[in-house]
């Protein structure tokens, strides 16, 4: 007969727990960490929730801390670093925004780009590449033709032709443009989806995500955009500028009466004009006047789009080759006290180069893949 299981208690939890969080709290102080083992189990039991909620064993948000707090060489170090300085980037973004006069310079795009690798490649970031590089195939401009290349690029940024296009074709095109011109020796996938976010920003969309589970469909949009034909790229942005809009108006629909009909997905056949003027319209839904802005609905929005720029760098990152889950980004995004230390800003070693650099061949490999010659 098959014994019956007892419920264990939390109490019995955490003894069980405690041998672990010893031997991690012994290899801490090894490492120079003074967090002593009463501050681990106090860390332990203030965090429960949070472990209970995800499903998580407690070594993975010890793993996250110890990545955070040892500078080393690690792909977890690498990848919790690529968080954090897409939540540095987005900041900067939000910031950008209170200037009413607002114009996307060339000092605009290095600082966003050295934050988004400044701790994950403090040698490169905020600066152009001076050394040829492939992406999956696809062969960039020479380092030698950069400064002249953006130079064209920032005057098309900021010419009044650029600004008359529809806001998606602008972000789009924007986007486009720069990732490839691919003036940077690394980030400048999520340098252009931050820029194309800081057009549609600018114009009141919220931040838009490009899913990693649409990977594929991204790449293969960017390699048909290098083969001439820029138009699916563009209508690839603008359903997922419909999706992010969609996933706003069902947040808030219970508490305002900005509720959008349910509209049948664009296909390739539509006019893409439609798809644009429908989006237009879905934006004008999500904008609350301030009368209608009650505390609930200030809340709620807050909430969304809270949620949706952890959902946007966690997916962001995961193009990338980020290995982190969407629960550990919002960890590490929660915990800036934890993960956002300025004396923890590594420094690029022999070991740390060679991870990084294989990910990134490893990454180049796959896109070869997904979009063929």
């Amino acid at each position: 007969m098959k014994p019956t299981e007892t419920k264990t208690t939390v109490k019995e939890r955490d003894e069980c727990l405690l041998p672990s969080i010893v031997k991690e709290s012994d290899k801490s102080l090894a490492k120079g960490n003074n967090q002593t083992f009463e501050e681990k189990i106090r860390m332990m039991n203030e965090r429960r929730d949070i472990f209970n909620k995800n499903n998580w064993e407690p070594k993975e948000i010890i793993q996250l801390e110890n990545a955070a707090n040892y500078p080393n060489s690690s792909l977890l170090k690498i990848d919790v670093d690529e968080i954090v300085g897409l939540r540095k980037a987005v900041d900067y973004l939000q910031s950008i925004l209170l200037n009413k006069e607002a114009k996307i310079t060339e000092d605009v795009i290095l600082e966003l780009h050295r934050r988004v690798l400044g701790r994950v490649n403090p040698e490169e970031s905020g600066v152009y590449r001076s050394v040829q590089v492939t992406v999956g195939g696809h062969k960039p401009p020479d380092p030698e033709e950069l400064e002249s290349l953006m130079t064209e690029f920032f005057n098309w940024l900021n010419s009044d032709d650029a600004k008359r296009l529809h806001p998606i074709r602008y972000a789009a095109m924007a986007h486009f443009k720069l990732v490839s011109i691919h003036p940077f020796v690394d980030g400048n996938g999520r340098v252009s989806r931050l820029l194309m976010n800081l057009v549609l920003l600018l114009e009141r969309y919220p931040i838009v995500i490009i899913k990693n589970s649409k990977k594929r469909q991204y790449f293969k949009a960017i390699r048909d955009g290098d083969l001439g034909d820029i138009s699916p790229f563009i209508r690839f942005v603008a359903q997922e500028v419909e999706e992010t809009l969609d996933f706003f108006l069902s947040a808030m629909s219970d508490l305002c009466s900005c509720k959008s009909a349910k509209e049948t997905k664009p296909t390739v056949e539509e006019q893409d004009e439609c798809l644009l003027q429908r989006i237009a319209k879905k934006r004008d839904e999500s904008l609350i006047a301030p009368d209608q802005l009650t505390d609930d609905l200030f809340k709620k929005i807050r909430e969304v789009s809270i949620e949706n720029e952890y959902r946007y760098i966690y997916n962001s990152a995961a193009i990338e080759g980020n290995t982190l889950t969407l629960e550990q980004v919002r960890y590490v995004l929660e915990h800036p006290d934890i993960f956002n230390k300025t004396n923890c800003e590594p420094k690029e070693t022999k070991e740390s180069k060679f991870l990084r650099i294989h990910r990134h061949r490893i990454l180049a490999e796959v896109e070869t893949q997904v979009v063929p010659e």
